[in-house]
This record gives C-alpha cells, sequence and structure tokens, in this order.
C-alpha cells in the first residue's frame, strides 16, 4: 500500500501571538561533546580563564545572548552549572 505525501504550508506572522512561549525552552544544554566543557566554558591556564578556570570571554557571550537556563544530563554537572549562574551574575 503505497501512501500519498501531503503538502502542508505553514505561515509564520511574527506580530500574531497566540499567547507567551516560556523563555526557558531557549536555554542551553551543557555535556561532554567535543570541547563544549574543557576547552570551551573551563580552560584552567587560558589567558581568559578566572583563578576557577572559568573562561571570562566565554562566559560573558553566554550573558550577552541571554541564555535563560543551561541544562546538562549529569549529575556532576549541576556543580558546574551552579558556579557557571555565580560567575554570570557577577559579569557587568
Amino acid at each position: 500500500m503505497t501512501k500519498k505525501l501531503q503538502i502542508v504550508q505553514l505561515c509564520i506572522d511574527r506580530d500574531f501571538e497566540i499567547s507567551r512561549v516560556d523563555e526557558r525552552i531557549f536555554g542551553s544544554f551543557l555535556e561532554h561533546l567535543g570541547r563544549a566543557v574543557y576547552e570551551g566554558i573551563y580552560q584552567p591556564g587560558n589567558k581568559n580563564a578566572d583563578k576557577d578556570g572559568f573562561r571570562k570571554d566565554v562566559l560573558k557571550l553566554i550573558k550577552e545572548i541571554k541564555v535563560p537556563i543551561v541544562r546538562s544530563d549529569c549529575f556532576f554537572f549541576f556543580c558546574l552549572i551552579r558556579a557557571i549562574y555565580i560567575r554570570l551574575a557577577n559579569i557587568s
């Protein structure tokens, strides 16, 4: 049995709002893929790192784009994410 494909159209009007979207849906996910953590946000010895190894240049960019929430798939990152939020609160 062969199914026929249906044509679907989507029309987006940015001025038409049904309801507000919770900003947390646009959050970030942090995990050990590539260099997201090590050599990314955490790199002791980097010229831009603070005394604990967090890169201030990366934290500044995160604050600049207003990431509302950072999630992780691992409990280990709880402390890392908490440290990130503390630092973000102190960046001007």
